[in-house]
């Protein structure tokens, strides 16, 4: 789980470095726009932002990326496969999960490479922006928990609703059998409404 969220955060502070490398660029900018509410790196320089960001841009494609698809395929195999065979299974497991970490390795060799031509002050600007990274993806999450919270809470709410209503339509289908001797609901006839009957003309010359 830990693993994901790193990924993920760094995911999104490429998107942030490659922002706060676009400096004067117009077009640059209105191509990151939409990402820069995340960039948790506003106070690098340019340098050290773009140092960042070609570190981030080397990593996006996992250079074993086939060998991981093809040990998460075997995986899915097998837990399809007729017969249920749990140490073959677990044995894939271990190798996706080898294949995750050699990866995750790499990706970190390349970061070590990156803080080494950074300035003391880029280093403490990348570690305080993934700080506040962590902590908006960290309120992100929260607050997806409770929306689903609240979904869960409306849909007791509305199953509850409709048990008091279908109780109500038995009883009251009770009560009319006792008293027509039938299941059905009665619904009295609608009375008539009388025709409106049009005023009657005035003569003129009866009042002349």
């Amino acid at each position: 789980m830990r693993m994901a969220l790193a990924g993920a955060m760094l995911a999104v502070a490429a998107f942030g470095a490659a922002a706060a490398s676009a400096g004067d660029d117009v077009r640059a900018q209105r191509q990151t726009y939409r990402f820069e509410w995340k960039a948790p790196f506003a106070d690098m320089s340019p340098q050290g932002a773009a140092i960042i960001a070609e570190a981030m841009q080397a990593q996006r494609m996992p250079s074993n990326a086939e060998e991981v698809r093809r040990a998460r395929q075997k995986v899915l195999d097998l837990i399809s496969a007729e017969k249920l065979d749990l140490d073959a299974i677990r044995k894939a497991q271990a190798e996706e999960r080898s294949l995750a970490i050699k990866e995750h390795a790499r990706a970190q060799e390349k970061m070590l490479k990156a803080y080494q031509r950074l300035s003391l002050q880029d280093r403490r600007a990348f570690a305080e922006g993934m700080r506040e990274q962590e902590e908006r993806m960290m309120q992100h999450l929260a607050r997806a928990r409770e929306r689903m919270r609240d979904a869960q809470e409306r849909s007791r709410m509305d199953a509850d609703r409709m048990k008091r209503e279908m109780e109500k339509m038995r009883k009251e289908m009770l009560r009319n059998a006792k008293e027509t001797g039938s299941l059905w609901i009665v619904i009295p006839p609608v009375q008539p409404v009388p025709p409106v009957v049009p005023p009657e003309p005035v003569d003129p010359d009866r009042h002349g």
